[in-house]
């Protein structure tokens, strides 16, 4: 027997419309005009990146370092959306399919960050049967403990091992 397992993650922000968070929106489309007209491009400039005030454009780059920083005591609520499409084969002939959907918000707390960034997340709302450990969040209830690098390393996260991330 194999299986197949296809994840996807979305509604970060309320972006994918697979989440029960999002709107389902529609627009009438103009019809298409029955005249021929031959549309020319418009030029556009090139695209430029601005880095401390200096556009810097094209391949080689300058590195562009990003680092996390953290404000005491900010409090940020995530709404998350996972689904999971779970196809199972045997002799490479499909006999289950099953979809796995789980909603679940986050509350992060950072706590201090005079030089690295320590957070604790805690899971406070989930529908769903999905195992939050396997998407890097904590389960219902459980506040996990972080300390990040401003570069982005994670250095401690709980009981689990830092690289678990």
């Amino acid at each position: 027997m194999i299986k197949l397992v296809y994840t996807s993650v979305c509604c970060l922000l309320f972006l994918q419309p697979a989440c029960s968070h999002s709107e389902k929106k529609t627009e009438a489309i103009p019809p298409i005009s029955s005249s021929r007209q031959v549309l020319k491009p418009v030029p556009l400039p090139p695209m430029t990146r601005f880095f401390n005030q200096e556009p810097v454009m094209g391949a080689g780059d300058p590195a562009v370092e990003l680092k996390i920083v953290g404000e005491k005591n900010r409090v940020e609520i995530a709404s998350n959306c996972h689904v999971a499409i779970i196809k199972t084969f045997i002799k490479n002939e499909l006999r289950t399919k099953r979809v796995e959907t789980v909603d679940f918000k986050v509350k992060t707390t950072t706590l201090d960050a005079p030089k690295n960034v320590e957070q604790i997340e805690e899971t406070f709302f989930k529908d769903g049967p999905t195992d939050l450990h396997d998407l890097a969040f904590p389960e219902l209830g459980e506040k996990i403990p972080f300390t990040f690098e401003p570069t982005g390393k994670v250095l401690k996260a709980g009981n689990y091992a830092p690289n678990s991330i």
